[in-house]
């Protein structure tokens, strides 16, 4: 007994998680930083954080393209060995863009894609899993490029861990997309090499509780590894509401092989958003956050985790999709809503606000809008979320009530857990050195757990 304490009471940040998810993703520490919207993942902080061992994604959503292949080339010139992805959001309605986007990755070897809001496995996902397959010296097929699926319901993991489609491995065959060789490799091998099962978080999320939707997904995946004797592992992550030591502890003691944050690092000194949003983020507590509509299928009433304190946008995001229901056109909104609007929100009229989101959309579409009043209503009404979150990336103060912050309770758990002490201050947070503190305290915790256990005994 003595010596397994020993060795119990060794554990340090850097023993967390799984050996092989850090092997062979070439890591140090089993912590990952998400990507998030507009680069607010910036160049900046995914280089702090490669420097330390720490794999970190570039939010490539709300980029376009050609911005995207930018921020790449900035973090290739501030780490030309370091280890880093980009984030890729499923965008349904343009596939056209989201190959694009695929093909780009391929284009700069980017080894590591971080794939959100899928719901279902996508050609373009596939073409980017199957090139560059090859075989090792056992026979066994050997990714050179990884995919980290974020799910937030067990359905939508299973897709991913089971054998890709031979319909959409021919399809890209007939396409001349990959060759028959790699069409060959790719036969009973799973789109995901790793799960991320992300729970009550900032931005989209399911709103479900880790204890349960989490082990759900390791017992799902654990089923399938053995049903289709995979020789890889895939990898599963805990993600959402990890703020402090204590949450990546217990995410680890329910077997996360690794552990994602988000909210806590868009209030650091490399986040690619305003310092008045940072104030804000800095001073928020657990409770800070609500649910509102957001941008993606709002008409939907999809949803959005974002800060609440300070803002006024979760009250006027629902206002918007309430309005949306009720009426059929602009015209049909009552004068003294359409006043509120136009002044407190738009802050423009709101046939301006059409001619402006105009350009952001296919002519086609436009012209059916001139058609339809409906349709109309929606673009101009979807504007609101877009200049929302503007507002907020570049620190519009005037408009600060119209600000759309996502985030999360872990924003202010961490709050809570650095209290009293320099990191208090939001200047003096970095992404690298918040990973380091949540790992090396929560191993710490570990081990106090323990200790506490073999006394006990």
């Amino acid at each position: 007994m003595d010596n397994e304490y020993v060795r119990i009471k060794a554990l340090n940040g850097k023993a967390l998680g799984s050996d092989e998810f850090r092997k062979e993703f070439g890591i140090e520490y089993a912590y990952v930083v998400g990507g998030m919207y507009k680069a607010i993942t910036s160049a900046e902080m995914i280089a702090v954080l490669s420097r330390r061992g720490i794999l970190a994604f570039l939010g490539s959503g709300g980029l376009r393209h050609e911005a995207v292949s930018q921020e790449i080339s900035s973090i290739r010139e501030k780490i030309s060995d370091g280890v880093f992805g980009v984030n890729i959001i499923h965008t349904p309605k343009n596939t056209e863009a989201e190959e694009k986007l695929i093909d780009l990755m391929l284009d700069n070897e980017i080894r590591f894609i971080e794939a959100a809001a899928f719901i279902s496995v996508t050609p373009s996902l596939v073409k980017y899993k199957i090139k560059g397959l090859t075989r090792n010296e056992h026979g066994d097929v050997v990714s050179r490029n990884r995919i980290m699926v974020k799910i937030s319901r067990s359905e939508a993991a299973e897709v991913f861990m089971r054998p890709i489609p031979d319909s959409i491995i021919s399809e890209l065959l007939c396409r001349g997309a990959i060759t028959a060789s790699e069409a060959d490799l790719a036969a009973g091998i799973p789109l995901a090499d790793a799960v991320t099962v992300e729970t009550d978080s900032g931005g989209h999320t399911d709103g479900g509780v880790a204890y349960a939707v989490f082990p759900s997904v390791m017992y799902l995946r654990d089923r399938i590894m053995k049903e289709y004797n995979y020789r890889s592992k895939i990898y599963i992550g805990a993600a959402g509401g990890i703020g402090d030591p204590d949450a990546a502890s217990a995410a680890f003691m329910m077997g996360a092989d690794y552990i994602m944050t988000g909210s806590v690092n868009q209030c650091t000194a490399e986040a690619g958003t305003s310092d008045i949003v940072k104030d804000m983020l800095s001073i928020a507590t657990v409770h800070d956050t609500d649910y509102a509509p957001s941008a993606d299928m709002f008409e939907m009433n999809s949803r959005s985790q974002v800060l609440k304190r300070g803002t006024l946008y979760c009250v006027r995001a629902k206002k918007i999709y309430e309005l949306y229901n009720r009426y059929d056109s602009l015209e049909s909104i009552d004068s003294q809503t359409r006043d509120m609007l136009e002044k407190r929100m738009f802050h423009d009229s709101l046939e301006n606000v059409f001619a402006e989101s105009a350009r952001y959309y296919p002519m086609s579409v436009i012209q059916r809008a001139e058609k339809e009043p409906k349709l109309k209503m929606f673009i101009v009404f979807k504007s609101y979320f877009h200049r929302s979150s503007k507002a907020a990336l570049n620190g519009d103060e005037k408009d600060i009530s119209n600000f759309q912050i996502n985030c999360g309770p872990a924003m202010g758990a961490f709050n809570s857990f650095v209290k009293g002490t320099r990191l208090e201050n939001w200047r003096d947070r970095h992404a690298d050195e918040i990973a380091v503190l949540i790992m090396e305290k929560a191993a710490e915790k570990m081990n106090e757990f323990f200790r506490e256990r073999f006394i006990a005994g």
